[in-house]
């Protein structure tokens, strides 16, 4: 696909919705002329993540952008103390953003101050968690590094 001014032959205003993290899927909202002015509306709006989640390991960047740094066991980890940890997310959280996010910080991405070793401050975030769902539960043994 082309530069949106190759597209729109006149003069457009042009703006997105959000960011995706270099390793996420879904949807980036593009808005165009006078509905930029609605991102921030499109930007509150509630939405769904779905993912995959592996016990016992770690990351530097908290997902599969870095390799595993550390292992921890997970015998006494049922399908019971998943859903109750779930369950503490429902409702209004402070949550402190991964410093490998697409979030900008001083006009850059906080995974460009990341990957060049650069610690930065984050400031922490207010979250709504209105529902959370195990769909599959596969405990499977893996070796790690």
């Amino acid at each position: 696909m082309g530069h949106p001014q190759e597209i729109f032959p006149k003069k457009i205003k042009i703006g997105h919705a959000g960011t995706l993290d270099p390793l996420a899927t879904g949807l980036l909202l593009i808005c165009t002329g006078k509905f930029t002015k609605k991102i921030p509306e499109l930007q509150g709006q509630v939405k769904e993540y779905t993912g995959t989640i592996a016990l016992g390991a770690t990351t530097p960047s908290y997902d599969l952008e870095t390799e595993v740094n550390h292992t921890f066991p997970i015998k006494h980890i049922d399908e019971t103390s998943i859903q109750e940890a779930a369950k503490s997310f429902i409702g209004e959280i402070d949550q402190r953003p991964p410093v490998f996010s697409a979030l900008k910080k001083d006009g850059k991405r906080l995974y460009e101050y990341a990957r060049a070793g650069k610690e930065v401050e984050i400031k922490k975030e207010r979250l709504l968690f209105l529902n959370s769902k195990l769909f599959k539960l596969n405990c499977q043994k893996w070796n790690l590094g």
